[in-house]
């Protein structure tokens, strides 16, 4: 069977999520499909970090609902730790949810908008076709299908596949993330996300927080590191804030993220070719320093939608207006990246500014210049 759409959006993250709505609302024929059945757990804080994030959800989707949240449905803000050294606090309150939860609020706000919704999909192949492309898609039990798409948003993530089949010679670097859900409870000051930097792990970090109960545990580094740095936060937790080191997870997983900032800056790498466009995660689009994902997520999709709608109505590409609206974030990211050298300075400094240097390059991402 041959299903022909406008445009096919791979992936119903807050990305793939936001362009599909956003293409039915301008009245876009809009396939949204999920390797994944819905809703589906993911490695994520859940946290909508920063204003702009917060404002442009509520903007295009709504306020989140009491549901979808969780208890409490807001963080305060976040501590950052220094073993041996101290802490710093920031203030930074952000709306708290599982990712499962968020994720299938935003897709079901897609489908109310008019987008069809497909679960459950892998895409096995894609090729272009014409200015459109071919996708064979699969489901379980069914025969392969195909999908003709007039425009293409790839959508699916730190791993994505179609950006592996528009770009075979990039190679990026990437950052692993693993997650583990323990139903203890822990003495960490309720409320906040706490940040783990150790010395000696530097630049690796680990993350904890609590959520309806559950205390959340993150690591992340580079590939290979993930091991030592896991037992270490696991041993730490144990000694300074009684964590059960015998306890079983209830939940555990992963997630690779690219690192491609130098790519996207020096121009290396652009996010788009002909009338298939990457967004969020797959375009690389994390907020340097934080690694805030959402928010980037959902203001790409949206970006990607306008430039389909503006191609539709010219009969150009998508690419050239998508790459124009593209150039804010990036200007942006240029301007915070730095803030990676000045914590890594810190560290190697000994450490006695880095709960400081923490703070301040964190909060210059979550809060556009000169608010409080």
């Amino acid at each position: 069977m041959t299903t022909i759409v406008d445009v096919l959006v791979i992936g119903a993250g807050p990305a793939g999520s936001a362009a599909a709505r956003e293409c039915a609302t301008k009245g876009l024929n809009t396939l949204l499909i999920e390797k994944a059945s819905l809703p589906r757990d993911k490695a994520c804080s859940g946290l909508v970090m920063g204003t702009k994030a917060q404002a442009l959800v509520r903007e295009k989707f709504g306020e989140i609902p009491p549901e979808v949240l969780c208890q409490p449905p807001c963080l305060k803000g976040h501590v950052f730790h220094v073993p041996n050294v101290g802490q710093q606090k920031l203030a930074d309150p952000a709306p708290l949810t599982w990712r499962r939860n968020l994720d299938n609020w935003l897709a079901e706000k897609a489908v109310k908008a008019g987008a069809k919704l497909s679960p459950a999909t892998k895409v096995i192949t894609m090729r272009p076709d014409g200015d459109g492309y071919q996708v064979i898609i699969e489901r379980p039990g069914e025969e392969r299908d195909m999908v003709r798409a007039g425009f293409l948003i790839g959508a699916d993530g730190g791993n994505s596949f179609t950006r592996e089949s528009l770009f075979p010679a990039l190679k990026p670097g990437y950052a692993h993330v693993y997650q583990e859900c323990y139903q203890l409870a822990v003495s960490l000051e309720p409320g906040y996300l706490h940040w783990f930097y150790p010395l000696q792990f530097s630049p690796t970090f680990a993350t904890a927080h609590v959520k309806d109960d559950t205390l959340v545990i993150d690591v992340s580094g580079g590939i290979g590191q993930l091991k030592e740095l896991r037992s270490w936060f696991r041993a730490h937790l144990a000694a300074e804030y009684g964590f059960d080191p015998g306890a079983t997870p209830v939940w555990q997983g992963g997630c690779l993220e690219p690192v491609l900032y130098r790519q996207l800056f020096d121009g290396s790498f652009l996010p788009a070719r002909g009338n298939a466009l990457l967004v969020g995660d797959a375009a690389g689009l994390l907020t340097p320093v934080s690694g805030a994902g959402i928010g980037p997520a959902v203001r790409s999709g949206l970006a990607a939608a306008g430039a389909i709608a503006k191609a539709t109505k010219s009969g150009g590409s998508a690419a050239e207006p998508y790459l124009d609206s593209l150039k804010p974030t990036l200007a942006d990211y240029k301007k915070l990246a730095p803030g990676f050298k000045k914590i890594t300075a810190a560290a190697e400094a000994g450490g006695a500014g880095l709960p400081r240097a923490l703070a301040t390059a964190f909060r210059a991402t979550l809060r556009p210049p000169g608010e409080k």
